[in-house]
């Protein structure tokens, strides 16, 4: 049996406020996103496995470390007190510190969600692994970055940092989430307790299913199984 193609593999993370899981930290795409389907719509934070940067990547975890460590940043023009540069960096080093596995989860999405957006779409069927993390802020922490997000707008250089609640999602009442995180944050949000989250918005079309609830320790094993068309230079 030969391998399963898939296009890339992501390492991303669920930030949320440890006391009250129902409160998240996430990144919300740019208006020039180059997929328009995914347009103002939440992702975790994280980043793919792929190109020059990544060649020293061990796992979909130092993926995501890296990406982490490269987005989030208070923005210099807006002459941040150095005060609040600290105080973000011990957050950032708090959610570093605190990464947990959620799982594996295999990402299909056909030609024709893309072409909802874009009718012109040239876009083939994308297949990928997205392996999620998750971080529990303390009450502390999560005051800190409601705080600086409040006084910023926004903590990374890609996309726009953003605070929202499940309560949130259901009050908007149509599909939130890019890349198929609609489906991982609502079992994200049952597993916390938070039966509302049965009535999260999809947005039609995308399947995304539990491969394992650890991911792999290596890349070498993903390339075991999977035949990965994304991947850095000399891999």
């Amino acid at each position: 049996m030969g391998k399963l193609a898939i296009k890339a593999i992501a390492g991303v993370v669920i930030i949320y406020k440890y006391s009250d899981p129902s409160w998240i930290f996430m990144e919300r795409k740019p208006d020039n996103y180059p997929h328009r389907v995914f347009r103002r719509k939440l992702c975790p934070f994280g980043g793919r496995w792929g190109g020059n940067e990544a060649k020293n990547d061990e796992n979909p975890k130092s993926t995501l470390i890296r990406e982490l460590e490269e987005e989030f940043e208070i923005n210099r023009l807006a002459l941040p007190h150095p005060g609040d540069i600290l105080r973000f960096a011990e957050v950032k080093r708090a959610i570093l510190n605190k990464l947990t596995p959620f799982g594996d989860f295999l990402l299909v999405i056909p030609p024709s969600v893309f072409k909802t957006a874009d009718p012109d779409s040239k876009r083939e069927i994308w297949v990928s692994i997205a392996s999620y993390w998750t971080v529990g802020l303390s009450d502390e922490e999560w005051e800190t970055l409601t705080k600086l997000q409040r006084m910023y707008g926004n903590l990374c250089n890609e996309g726009t940092s953003t605070i929202t609640s499940l309560d949130r999602v259901l009050e908007f009442g149509k599909p939130l989430f890019s890349w198929g995180s609609d489906r991982v944050m609502k079992e994200f949000w049952v597993n916390k307790g938070m039966g509302a989250a049965l009535y999260v918005p999809f947005l039609p079309g995308i399947g995304v299913y539990r491969l394992r609830s650890e991911p792999l320790g290596s890349y070498r094993e993903y390339l075991d199984y999977y035949d990965v068309f994304h991947k850095p230079p000399g891999v």
